[in-house]
């Protein structure tokens, strides 16, 4: 998020794009470096809205957040929850919930420091981390300090700033205001540690292509 962030729209993407599929998906958001001035008001509403969130059953349509995939996944994220309260500040969340099924509540944290581990794991689950920064020029070494590199968004109205930032960006992804949408049309893929290759567009066929070059002389 930049200093110049809409939270209200920055807070309602990230819920949507974070928390959905109880964040088993490969392209969630699970770091938010947000401005040390915009950090309470970002609290305050991610709470709010976590707290509204219907949790059941998958099969009930009204039900916005349902249980994790199988008892491997919900054991992965129970020993991530763990480290969170070593490590971390919870905000919100944090526990399993006393209910048949591998169900966890949606968390937020709130890191202590740059070492704090979930700033560095790939959850795959319903964990978001929040960490605070000064200056804008510090983010692009924080964004980059990630063994992954899949997605990334930035969150501003000053399409200037958030456009150079993007240059700086290690990721296979960027989004600006939005999070996890993807087009057919565009390559999707990652760097480092998040894959090699591409799907959609072009650079999805070429993956399977491999060229040949002729040369006649007639």
């Amino acid at each position: 998020m930049l200093p110049d962030v809409n939270v209200d729209a920055a807070v309602a993407g990230l819920i949507q794009s974070g928390y959905v599929h109880q964040g088993q998906v490969c392209a969630a958001p699970e770091r938010v470096y947000v401005p040390r001035e915009r950090l309470q008001e970002v609290i305050e509403k991610f709470s709010v809205a976590l707290q509204q969130l219907t949790i059941g059953s998958p099969l009930d349509e009204s039900v916005q957040f349902g249980p994790l995939a199988n008892k491997p996944q919900f054991d992965k994220v129970m020993e991530c929850l763990q480290v969170a309260h070593q490590e971390s500040k919870v905000l919100f969340g944090g526990k399993a919930l006393p209910q048949r099924g591998y169900f966890v509540e949606p968390t937020l944290l709130l890191a202590n420091s740059l070492q704090d581990r979930m700033l560095h794991e790939e959850t795959f689950g319903p964990i978001i981390t929040l960490l605070a920064y000064d200056d804008v020029n510090e983010l692009p070494a924080l964004i980059n300090d990630s063994p992954f590199g899949l997605t990334a968004s930035v969150w501003s109205n000053d399409l200037s700033r958030a456009l150079r930032l993007i240059t700086e960006i290690e990721a296979g992804t960027v989004y600006i205001n939005m999070h996890t949408f993807i087009d057919p049309a565009v390559p999707f893929g990652g760097i480092k540690a998040s894959g090699t290759g591409r799907e959609f567009g072009s650079a999805f066929i070429e993956d399977y292509t491999e060229i040949k070059s002729v040369m006649i002389r007639y």
